[in-house]
């Protein structure tokens, strides 16, 4: 009777690596959005206007520290939270009509993103600033031309005074304070110039309105995608080679499904034995990530001198005809180029090469759905991104499947024996620092497996000390040792193939 197979299965191993991605979503969410608590005087608010003047309460506090300027902040998001359920229940119980609350919705955004501008700049926290902007803007779009957001005021206090503010003003208000701040902040707390790199990009054509800024992705795009050129060619050539592998992969995994440590090691000595890395393929992606986060903090210094920039349909005309479904410039959301880049990220993904040719479908299927996840995440605001930003990532995609397509055009590369089934390196075939490594290891685990069952020949040493470490190496008469033949059965060291018994003597 068979033993059943250790291996998981094919749906298993997707199951399971998306239950990871979740995994993974939900932690950063409970980062970045910690449990709010409600204390007990919030709970004693019993009506809208409680809440909303609860709300003001915490505006009017001036924060002189960071830490009172977060104090602050949780204050006013649980402040505003109890706002929207007593709003919701007022309305279920018919006591606001659907347009009162709203309208009380949309003016308590605009104190909570009051309360984010004043203590950002207390905190001196850009990041806080930009969570301001990122709350006002989709009301922006949306009630651009309605009386609540931009003649209606809402009274807010700054420095102990009494001010007025409508819902456009802030936003204005917000956009000058962050672009001040972008042209002198450093990416990542110690690189300069993001700003002025990517205006440097735009001022190449003239930073004309209608495709400076467009080409400015391109270009940046281009370059990136120049730097990391070099090491993806290789990832896509030894993905071409390692899939010649696959048959005899294949029939590594069916002969030792059932013992998972045997298939490990003759797949690393397959592996081994024609010079094969299949670890290379995590570099281009090592490398990508932090150009990748670097170009996205370069883009969002430059996120307002972005609104100047218009392509194609994202234009003002565009943006009013249909209601702010297509974005009105560059700098703010446009969901036809997101999904745009989706399309373009799923091309991308079929053309890009597996790192396991024997998990191919697994694989195919994982890099799927994170490309159909990610323009969705867009589009809901779990990762607000400017269109400029989408554009550029679109670029590099065409590019990514461009250098794809001519890849997979090149001649296939040969698969030749590096290193001999024995261990030893082909003439004239240098063994590299990747096969060097492995034999390493491999010789390591081999004696400490011998050690640990006790068959280094009964724990018996050679004259010089060593163990034997070679089932062919037989100690001679006089001690020393002598290489026997291979493991894989080919001529010793002699040439001869015949045994040193049957050897003519050599006539004095």
């Amino acid at each position: 009777m068979s033993k059943p197979s250790s291996q998981p299965s094919p749906r298993s191993n997707f199951m399971t690596t998306l239950l990871m991605m979740v995994a993974v979503f939900l932690m950063f969410q409970t980062c970045m959005n910690p449990q709010r608590n409600q204390t007990p005087d919030l709970a004693a608010l019993k009506t809208s206007s409680e809440a909303m003047a609860k709300l003001k309460e915490i505006d009017a506090k001036e924060a002189k520290t960071a830490a009172e300027a977060n104090a602050f902040d949780q204050e006013a998001v649980n402040a505003h939270n109890r706002l929207r359920e007593l709003v919701t229940a007022e309305g279920n119980e018919k006591k606001l009509s659907q347009e009162e609350a709203d309208n009380l919705n949309t003016q308590a955004s605009i104190v909570s993103a009051h309360i984010q501008l004043k203590n950002g700049i207390a905190a001196n926290d850009t990041n806080r600033l930009r969570m301001a902007y990122n709350t006002l803007e989709p009301l922006e779009r949306r009630l651009a031309d309605k009386p609540v957001w931009a003649a209606t005021p809402v009274e807010v206090t700054e420095g102990g005074q009494k001010l007025s503010l409508t819902g456009h003003d802030l936003i204005g208000k917000l956009v000058s304070t962050l672009s001040e701040r972008n042209k002198s902040d450093y990416i990542w707390g110690f690189i300069p110039g993001g700003y002025q790199f990517i205006d440097f990009l735009v001022g190449i054509t003239g930073h004309n309105p209608n495709f400076s800024y467009a080409i400015a992705t391109f270009l940046l795009a281009l370059i990136v995608r120049a730097v990391v050129f070099p090491l993806s060619q290789k990832q896509l050539m030894m993905s071409r080679q390692m899939s010649q592998l696959v048959p005899r992969l294949n029939e590594i995994k069916e002969k030792f499904k059932d013992d998972q440590v045997e298939m490990q090691k003759r797949t690393m000595e397959l592996y081994q034995r024609y010079g094969i890395n299949p670890f290379a393929g995590c570099l281009p992606a090592l490398v990508q990530m932090p150009l990748f986060l670097t170009v996205y903090q370069c883009i969002l210094h430059y996120q307002f001198e972005f609104t100047k920039g218009y392509f194609l349909w994202i234009n003002p005309q565009t943006s009013k005809a249909t209601n702010g479904i297509f974005a009105p410039n560059l700098g703010q959301q446009d969901y036809l180029l997101i999904a745009i880049y989706g399309i373009t990220m799923v091309i991308s993904t079929l053309l890009t090469p597996v790192s396991d040719p024997t998990q191919a479908k697994q694989q195919r299927m994982i890099g799927l759905t994170a490309a159909v996840i990610f323009p969705i995440m867009m589009c809901f605001g779990w990762f607000p991104v400017v269109s400029g930003f989408v554009l550029y990532w679109t670029f590099t995609n065409l590019f990514s499947m461009a250098q794809s397509i001519r890849a997979y055009r090149l001649p296939m590369p040969p698969l030749t024996e590096v290193n001999a089934p024995g261990g030893g390196v082909f003439p004239g075939k240098p063994k590299g620092r990747w096969a060097q490594m492995m034999e390493e290891m491999q010789k390591a685990a081999e004696e400490q497996q011998r050690l640990k069952n006790g068959t280094v020949d009964n724990g018996k040493a050679g004259s010089n000390g060593k163990p034997y470490t070679n089932k062919t190496d037989k100690p001679k008469g006089d001690g020393k040792f002598t290489q026997g033949r291979p493991l894989d059965d080919k001529k010793g060291d002699s040439g001869t193939g015949k045994s040193a018994k049957h050897k003519p003597k050599k006539r004095g």
